[in-house]
């Protein structure tokens, strides 16, 4: 008889508040913040990023500016509950 292991998937855990930098949230860049949050929304989605390996909790932090020059940037971070003997979640 052929036993294979289960394989066990993890979820995230939880969304933890958009962090918002830079100019991201002035009028002048309110395109560019729906660019976004559109992005953000996509990712949410993924079933990637909803399987992950372990636990996680997700953050994403947007940011624009601060001059028009600037660009815009996303970030999606993953935390395990754990790093090595740090706790990270509380």
């Amino acid at each position: 008889m052929l036993i294979l292991p289960a394989t066990a998937r993890a979820q995230v855990d939880c969304w933890a508040p958009r962090e918002a930098q830079d100019s991201v949230s002035t009028q002048k860049f309110t395109p560019i913040r729906q660019a976004l949050l559109t992005l953000e929304e996509i990712i949410r989605k993924n079933a990637a990023y909803e399987a992950a390996p372990e636990p996680v909790r997700m953050r994403t932090t947007i940011a624009a500016g601060p001059s028009e020059a600037g660009g815009a940037r996303i970030f999606v971070r993953a935390y395990p509950p754990m790093q090595g003997e740090i706790r990270v979640w509380t």
